[in-house]
């Protein structure tokens, strides 16, 4: 790939600064080597009995005791560990623990071994013919068996350790640049290595990481062949739905002058109005001092030229940065009904050429503890879903075409806001929300003193998207810290990297009655996880009056496909009761519904893998609540609400459970729609037009159909292909084909043609 861009004739100026996609033609290996295994090797426990210790840290996410202890064998500082049910916690050399019944079991080590860094599958030399053939993004935990001994967090597929191989060449015309690579996301934990020598590890699933390749041990050339090996460990996880494993982003080959623009290190903020804003841009190398660096906005539709303004650099930290100010003209913001974006070119001035366009907007977001939440002035209810970063049988590896489908489906059910429970995630998610006017909150994953790291840059990697409107720190329990400083350090890495938007997190109370985050920091907006009313209110009422609200987690309600009556969870009494405080004046919104689509993970018990949370099931088809959704979020408002999608105005009518044989000679049939009154037909007969509250669910009681009842089809089809009929060869005239369609249960539509036959 790089030996075809420096041939092509492209003017090596240009080739200065360049990212070529690295995800084709890589050799896989699912499973550790013989003398391998999950971990980083060299790492045992003694069994500590269940005891009571001191010093110990909350390490969240770890669900299971074999994840509490490889997580703390990554850990260098951790010497013990203790885990019963969910909770984990990680003990340093300072750590003591006395035996004690009322305690925890768990693992203790003397020593901490150094991690295992030579295996001979990372050298040149190893033959890898015989492994798979595979491009990334991929995960290779998707292609596992189901099994009733499996882990039932991860949907009963097995957790493993794998290996990717990747041959490729470095033009001798590069050994004067930073040469890198840029790792989008693997899951769990990376080891990599370049021609045998260990050169990086990334212990972060959720976060893109970069990886230096001219001072490693590179062998120059254009026929000069380097092999690029990396370990995956995701025996263990920090979820308990499917996470996955594998290199399950793409990869990029970077290459850059030695001075040069720091990766994600372009930012323009998009909280304000446009007619004045501060855009910076972070300058690393040596030398890099006294450089200067222009920038240009430009419109994302036409290429106009709105804004532009250039300035050097200053010292800052470890590297430079250059800012100033625009003042943009006839400038549109960014909303739900008109996502209006721009472009931001940022130039730099130095030796060797180096430049990043980033797509930007403006808009203005307010939260009140009184009102709610306002989006560039006007006041709105948030409304949304949350996510789990998987789909079907594809896994983690979604591609584009998918995330948009599922943005898509936010919108069409009447979502304004996508939450992405509980990590970051791709970045071209981050693009499509953008562009399609779908807010989000943006879900920092682990949570406690040893990862402050990825919450700096999760929010240093998405901080330019306008979709995102607030960060959050962690979810639930995995909030609470045996230390307070936690809560301190997260703040302060999110504020590092954008000090404009408002923290959050998705908080439960504690036995006081504070809120898991907000009684120990500062936090802007205070998430709620399944409360109700009198939660808010009570929380509204005290010392917290002032603190803005929103329903971040709520309705875990439950349905299938399944044509049967609801249970007692069913519509419209979860969804609405549920979803009611976020209806509170003061409350911004319910943004969080668990969830829009089913996944793999916290499902019951074998053999049901997947849950059924979801308003769409596991292959993305619309479940019956998907409809109260549809009717009441988005037919239910006004086209020029400014909370609801830019969609035309409709009307939501459906048949929600359906039985799918008569019981004596009568039944029940539950409706929903989003008008006034209803008509039901059946057999395409008339059983009478109800009064309906709109949004809300009807019965009916239908008394079973006369065999001699005559069959009507109320529209007749001109000119219309019609699609996912099933083929009658028996009827070979049109009159047959409707008379076939009348003795066949269900059958709505016919249609024949004297070259095609009857369907």
């Amino acid at each position: 790939e790089v030996l075809s861009l420096v041939r092509s004739g492209v003017q090596e100026e240009v080739l200065d600064s360049l990212d070529v996609k690295f995800d084709y033609a890589w050799r896989f290996r699912l499973g550790d080597v013989a003398d391998g295994g999950p971990g980083p090797g060299n790492c045992s426990f003694a069994t500590l009995a269940t005891s009571k210790c001191t010093n110990m840290e909350h390490n969240p996410n770890r669900f299971t005791e074999s994840d509490c202890a490889l997580a703390c064998c990554y850990d260098t500082d951790c010497y013990s560990y203790q885990h019963t049910d969910r909770y984990c916690m990680h003990g340093s050399v300072n750590s003591t623990c006395t035996p004690d019944s009322q305690g925890m079991p768990g693992g203790q080590r003397h020593s901490v071994p150094p991690p295992r860094r030579t295996f001979d599958l990372t050298n040149r030399s190893y033959d890898d013919s015989d492994w798979e053939p595979v491009d990334v993004p991929h995960d290779f935990g998707i292609s596992g068996n189901f099994s009733d001994d499996g882990d039932t967090h991860h949907g009963y597929l097995p957790r493993n350790v794998s290996w990717y191989r990747k041959s490729f060449s470095l033009p001798e015309e590069w050994r004067s640049s930073v040469v890198q690579l840029y790792f989008e996301g693997v899951f769990h934990v990376a080891s990599v290595y370049v021609n045998g020598e260990f050169v990086a590890e990334h212990t972060a699933g959720y976060t893109g990481f970069t990886v230096r390749l001219d001072n490693a041990s590179v062998i120059w050339g254009n026929h000069a062949r380097n092999v690029l090996a990396v370990r995956v460990d995701a025996s263990f996880g920090s979820g308990h739905w499917y996470e996955g494993g594998g290199i399950y982003r793409s990869v990029w080959l970077q290459r850059r002058p030695p001075i040069h623009l720091a990766q994600h290190g372009v930012f323009l903020s998009p909280e304000g109005t446009g007619k004045a804003a501060t855009v910076a841009a972070e300058v690393v190398g040596d030398g890099a001092k006294g450089t200067n660096v222009s920038f240009t906005l430009v419109d994302d539709a036409d290429g106009r030229e709105v804004a532009s303004c250039s300035a050097g650099t200053v010292s800052h930290g470890e590297s430079f940065l250059s800012s100033c100010s625009i003042t943009p003209h006839n400038i549109s913001l960014w909303s739900i009904q008109s996502p209006k974006l721009y472009r931001l070119q940022a130039q730099l001035s130095a030796p060797g050429s180096d430049s990043a366009n980033v797509t930007v907007a403006f808009r203005t977001t307010k939260w009140d503890g009184q009102t709610g939440f306002y989006l560039n002035g006007k006041q709105m209810k948030l409304r949304g879903f949350s996510h789990h970063n998987s789909f079907a049988g594809i896994g983690v590896a979604i591609p584009a075409r998918i995330n948009l489908f599922k943005v898509q489906t936010t919108r069409a059910l009447g979502g304004n806001v996508w939450r992405t429970s509980h990590n970051p995630y791709v970045s071209h998610l981050y693009e499509l929300t953008d562009r399609t006017g779908v807010l989000v909150w943006d879900e920092n994953r682990d949570y406690g003193p040893k990862y402050v790291q990825e919450m700096g840059d999760m929010v240093k990697q998405h901080r330019n998207h306008p979709s995102i409107i607030v960060w959050s720190l962690c979810n639930e329990y995995e909030c609470e810290q045996s230390q307070d400083e936690t809560g301190f350090q997260f703040r302060a890495a999110a504020l590092a990297q954008d000090p404009t938007r408002p923290l959050t997190a998705n908080g439960n109370l504690d036995k006081s009655g504070t809120p898991s985050v907000n009684g120990k920091i500062k936090i802007e907006v205070q998430g709620f996880s399944h409360s109700n009313n009198g939660t808010f209110e009570k929380f509204h009422s005290g010392q917290f009056s002032n603190v803005p609200t929103v329903l971040s987690e709520c309705c875990s309600c439950t349905a299938s496909n399944q044509r049967l009556p609801f249970a007692s969870r069913g519509v419209p009494e979860c969804l609405r009761n549920q979803n009611s405080p976020g209806l509170l004046p003061f409350v911004a919104g319910s943004l969080g519904v668990w969830t829009l689509f089913d996944y793999f993970g916290e499902q019951q018990s074998w053999p049901n893998v997947a849950c059924q949370y979801g308003q769409m099931d596991i292959a993305g088809f619309p479940k019956p609540h998907a409809y109260w959704y549809r009717a009441n979020w988005l037919a239910g408002f006004s086209v020029d609400d400014p909370g609801r999608p830019a969609l035309p105005d409709l009307k939501v009518a459906r048949v929600l459970s359906l039985l799918p044989q008569w019981i004596s000679n009568s039944t029940s049939i539950n409706t929903l729609s989003s008008t006034p009154y209803s008509e039901l037909l059946v057999n395409n007969v008339s059983q009478g037009v109800q009064a309906a509250v709109p949004g809300q669910q009807t019965t009916w009681k239908v008394t079973k159909p006369s065999a001699n009842e005559p069959c009507v089809f109320p529209v007749t089809l001109q000119s219309v292909q019609c699609h996912g009929l099933a083929s009658v060869g028996s009827a070979v005239t049109a009159d047959e084909c409707r008379a076939a369609c009348c003795q066949r249960h269900g059958c709505r539509v016919w249609q024949w043609a004297a070259d095609q036959g009857c369907w």
